[in-house]
């Protein structure tokens, strides 16, 4: 392996890193009014009333939009980095929603919930980073209740083309040589676009079978857990 692989390895974790998490902020901060908002008003309407488990939460912008507008709702955001969470409790307590919102640091393959535990599972902007996508998958569906929704969104660009050059500017100058470095290395860049095949190919090594893929800007898959099983020892 060369020296420009390992730094890719190294250097592009399946987790934002801590260093990066303020970079990484300021950029769905730009993305609440044109994606976060109207995702968040779709998923209200969706279910209503309940609770949430948000896998991959960032600073937790998506959990904050739900909160505003689905008094009836309470959500859980996850997230492998510890710097994520701390901005996303630090902004759910500023705005006075910290009652309903939770954010704890957690493994999207290792769920700390037991099964049959949330009403909804939602994830933005991480299927095309999990390594495990069918491990990950499978613990989304064992801490659904039946009948439960999960919608797992892996857009493939949320800034458009005035937010990204505004963030661009937002930049100090370290910054700027992280983001020059990370667009040298191996697997920096976009992120990469499932196809339906693919995704559909995913989906089937996984327990749900009700369901449907979208292209929705990148992937857009809406699954159902069942309200039954179906009997195994049935002939």
């Amino acid at each position: 392996m060369g020296l420009r692989e390992w730094l890719g390895v190294r250097l592009n974790p399946e987790a934002i890193p801590g260093w990066a998490a303020g970079i990484y902020e300021r950029a769905a901060s730009l993305a609440i009014d044109s994606y976060y908002g109207p995702l968040a008003q779709e998923i209200v309407t969706e279910l209503g009333s309940g609770r949430i488990l948000d896998v991959g939460t960032g600073p937790g912008y998506l959990p904050l939009e739900i909160a505003r507008r689905g008094e009836s709702i309470t959500i859980v955001g996850i997230d492998a980095t510890q710097k994520m969470i701390q901005l996303a409790c630090r902004r759910a307590k500023a705005q006075g929603l910290a009652h309903r919102l939770t954010f704890l640091v957690g493994n999207a393959y290792s769920l700390m919930f037991e099964d049959n535990s949330f009403d909804m599972v939602i994830s933005t902007g991480v299927l095309h980073a999990w390594k495990g996508p069918v491990r990950a998958l499978e613990e989304c569906y064992r801490v659904l209740k039946p009948g439960g929704a999960a919608w797992i969104l892996d857009p493939a660009q949320i800034l458009t083309a005035r937010n990204f050059a505004l963030w661009r500017r937002s930049l100090n100058w370290w910054e700027k040589v992280v983001y020059k470095i990370h667009s040298w290395l191996p697997r920096a860049g976009p992120p990469r676009r499932f196809s339906l095949e693919e995704v559909k190919e995913l989906l089937a090594k996984t327990p749900f079978v009700d369901g449907a893929v979208e292209r929705r800007d990148g992937i857009a898959i809406k699954l159902k857990k069942r309200i039954t099983e179906p009997d195994s020892t049935a002939s």
